[in-house]
């Protein structure tokens, strides 16, 4: 089994919000991109801080299908934020904004 954040609900937290007030609207901005599955998972997840099996609860969404949309989302949010110039280094390999 391949190892990610996705396989322990305990290790998907959300980020630290202790940025920059410029990162928080970049990120909410590049959120507000997204398909409404995605960031609706996304923002469950990260934002609300639930597990995904309370996310996929919270959606009326199987597990799977959660994992996958979080998954899909983050990398497009990475996506989006690297096109609009943020560094790799700003970015940790889950495709989690650092805020710290």
């Amino acid at each position: 089994m391949r190892d990610n954040a996705f396989h322990s609900p305990r290790r998907l937290q959300p980020p630290a919000c202790n940025g920059s007030p410029e990162r928080t609207v970049v990120i909410a901005d590049a959120l507000a991109c997204l398909p409404p599955t995605y960031r609706e998972a996304i923002v469950e997840s990260y934002v609300a801080g639930r597990t995904t099996q309370q996310t996929a609860a919270a959606l009326d969404l199987p597990h799977d299908t959660v994992k996958s949309l979080i998954y899909h989302g983050l990398r497009r949010l990475r996506r989006t934020l690297q096109e609009q110039g943020w560094p790799d280094e700003s970015l940790d390999g889950t495709g989690k904004q650092s805020l710290e």
